[in-house]
């Protein structure tokens, strides 16, 4: 699963992301986590450990697309506005793992995480997408991209 969104190692700064979705007000549910660390790196390169687990009780998955803020503002530059790393999100009933990516939106403050859906095309990860999120999936993984000046 790679980082439980619980333990820290020197250098990296926690921070709590907002989760939005394109309808709604998403929320996390009881038992649930979403976090991020972060470190600075020379070069103005921003490494990010994510990880969000679907709760419970009170969960809330919104309508549409998911964004997130990130801890640190990006270049807002087209070349840039790609994050590289890996992460993945775990359909835990259907024990199922999906590849995904990080795309850095025009804003330069939120992402966006693209990935596969089940028929393999490419969408934006969201209330349907790759699949419909429940309790107990998680998204975890790692990027990295350039902030801004």
């Amino acid at each position: 699963m790679g980082w439980d969104g619980n333990s820290s190692s020197d250098g990296y700064t926690p921070f709590t992301p907002v989760w939005t979705a394109a309808g709604g007000s998403p929320a996390i549910g009881s038992g649930g986590a979403l976090s991020m660390r972060y470190n600075v790196q020379p070069g103005n390169l921003v490494t990010v450990d994510f990880y969000m687990l679907l709760g419970t009780t009170g969960l809330n998955i919104g309508t549409g697309t998911w964004t997130f803020t990130l801890p640190v503002p990006a270049l807002n530059s087209p070349s840039s506005n790609i994050a590289r790393g890996n992460i993945w999100f775990r359909d835990v009933s259907a024990s199922l793992d999906y590849p995904t990516g990080f795309v850095i939106l025009p804003t330069a403050s939120t992402l966006n995480i693209r990935g596969l859906s089940g028929t393999g095309t490419s969408t934006l990860l969201g209330s349907t997408a790759p699949v419909v999120p429940a309790a107990g999936d998680w998204i975890s993984g790692q990027f990295t991209y350039e902030a801004a000046a």
